[in-house]
């Protein structure tokens, strides 16, 4: 069960937003959810927010003061690494779905990228509390 958690973690990246992409499709798909598009300009300056929201995560950090032990326990539990691919791989999705605002008229796709990268800033969210913590 431990490994099993422990891939559950190191996947986080790319798992949970799959998740929200493959339930929110099916529930547009069966009519559940409607959005209303109209106000798209508005979603994109959210999404450019979550993209600085991310960035400033990544600085924050960055700037972590690394003594020995910091940098040993999270080598050793490699949070650093989930952390960082949780970071890109948000900031991968809010960039396509910006890019698919400014060369295409998908607003579908674009709502369900943008709520499926909430889930990798909760997460860099949880680690970096995690992080202020050692």
């Amino acid at each position: 069960m431990q490994k099993f958690k422990s891939k559950i973690k190191s996947y986080s990246f790319i798992i949970f937003p799959a998740i929200i992409i493959i339930a929110l499709k099916f529930l547009m798909g069966k009519s559940v959810l409607k959005f209303n598009f109209e106000h798209m300009d508005t979603l994109i300056s959210i999404i450019v927010t979550l993209i600085g929201i991310l960035l400033t995560i990544l600085t924050i950090y960055l700037s972590f003061p690394k003594n020995d032990k910091i940098v040993e326990r999270m080598k050793k539990t490699k949070h650093n690494e989930i952390l960082l691919k949780n970071i890109f791989f948000g900031i991968c999705l809010l960039s396509l779905a910006v890019l698919l605002w400014m060369f295409s008229s998908y607003y579908e796709e674009i709502v369900i990228l943008s709520v499926a990268s909430f889930s990798n800033i909760i997460i860099c969210s949880y680690y970096l509390y995690k992080l202020g913590k050692l």
